[in-house]
C-alpha cells in the first residue's frame, strides 16, 4: 500500500487498486483472489474506512470479482451503463471477451466469470460521481471509463498498459482496438491540458511528469504497429483469422484463453479496417478469408 498524496493510495498488483479518501472512501477496480480481500481489508481498516463506493471501470473478471465474495465493507457499487451487463451477467462478459457464450467456469477460461451486482450505472462522459469525475474512454470494453481525483491522480484501467505488458503479448487486447485508439489520444488530450498529473494503468507503473506521456505513446504505437501488420500481411497474401493469429502468436507458448483474446482482438482490428473499407471477407473452400481490397 502505497502513498500518491495525503487522499489517494494505490495498493499494487494485477490489477492495480486505487484508493481515495474524500467525502466517501472509492475503491477502484477492487480485483480478484482471496489474497486481494486480504490485503485491501487490512488497508481499510488501516484508512478506518466503515462504508466503501466501489467504482469499475469496466467489465473484466480480474478487475470486478472480488465484489462477488461480499467480504468488503462496500455499500455501492458503480459501473457505466454500458458495461453494467457485463458486470452482473458473466454470459455477456465472457462472451464479448472471448467469444463464448459461457456463464459458468471453464477450464478454457483465465478467471472465473463471477456475477457481481452494480447498484448505480451512470451515465458517465465528463461527470462527476461525489468526489471523483468519470471519463468515458470505450475501446477496451464498450462502456470502459477512467476516473480521475480532484488533485489529477487519473485511474485510466485497461485503456493503457505498462511496458512489460506490452512486451509479453504479441496483441494489446482491446475489443475495438481502432475506438480505444480515439481514447487514448483523448487521454494524451487530458495530459497536456493538466488534467492528468499522475497516471495509474490497471497493469504496470504508475508514472508522473514526461512518463505519462512515453506511457500514451507507447500504447498508441502498439495498436498502429497491431494494424500495419495485418494489412502488411494482407498485402502478401490472403488469410484466415486463424491465420493471422498465428502471424501475431508463432513461437509463444500461449494459454487458450490467451489464444482467444488475441483471436477476439484481431476480429476488433478487422472490423476497423471493415468500416474503413480496406478489407473485405470471403469465403471459399468452406474457409473465410480476409484480403485488401483493390
Amino acid at each position: 500500500m502505497d502513498k500518491l498524496n495525503d487522499s489517494t493510495i494505490i495498493v499494487r498488483g494485477s490489477p492495480a487498486t486505487l484508493i481515495y479518501q474524500g467525502k466517501e472512501t472509492y475503491l477502484i477496480d477492487p480485483g480478484h483472489g482471496s489474497k486481494r480481500v486480504k490485503t485491501l481489508s487490512k488497508a481499510l481498516n488501516k484508512l478506518g474506512a466503515k462504508s466503501v463506493t466501489a467504482i469499475l471501470t469496466h467489465y473484466h473478471s480480474d478487475h470486478v470479482n472480488i465484489l462477488a465474495e461480499n467480504k468488503l465493507p462496500v455499500s455501492r457499487i458503480v459501473s457505466s451503463k454500458i458495461d453494467r451487463p457485463g458486470i452482473e451477467y458473466p454470459i455477456y462478459r465472457v462472451g464479448m471477451t472471448f467469444g463464448l457464450p459461457a456463464g459458468e467456469e471453464l477450464d478454457l477460461l483465465m478467471y472465473e466469470p463471477k456475477p457481481v451486482r452494480v447498484d448505480d450505472a451512470i451515465e458517465y462522459n465528463g461527470t462527476y460521481y461525489g468526489d471523483l469525475k468519470i471519463y468515458a474512454l470505450p475501446g477496451h470494453t464498450p462502456g470502459h471509463i477512467g476516473v480521475s481525483t480532484p488533485e489529477g491522480v487519473f485511474y485510466a484501467g485497461d485503456l493503457v498498459f505498462g511496458d512489460r505488458v506490452l512486451a509479453r503479448y504479441p496483441v494489446p487486447y482491446h475489443l475495438e482496438p481502432c475506438v480505444s485508439y480515439d481514447s487514448i489520444k483523448k487521454l494524451e488530450g487530458l495530459y497536456l491540458s493538466g488534467v492528468v498529473r499522475v497516471l495509474v494503468p490497471g497493469h504496470g507503473p504508475v508514472v508522473k511528469d514526461g512518463a505519462i506521456s512515453e506511457m500514451i505513446i507507447a500504447n498508441l504505437d502498439s495498436i498502429s504497429q497491431f494494424k500495419e501488420k495485418i494489412i502488411e500481411a494482407l498485402a502478401m497474401q490472403d488469410y484466415t483469422l486463424e491465420g493471422l493469429v498465428g502471424l501475431f502468436v508463432k513461437e509463444r507458448e500461449l494459454s487458450p484463453g490467451l489464444y482467444m483474446l488475441a483471436s477476439n482482438s484481431l476480429k476488433g482490428m478487422l472490423t476497423c479496417l471493415l468500416k474503413e473499407k480496406r478489407v473485405e471477407a470471403y469465403v471459399e473452400n468452406d474457409k473465410l478469408y480476409w484480403r485488401l481490397k483493390s
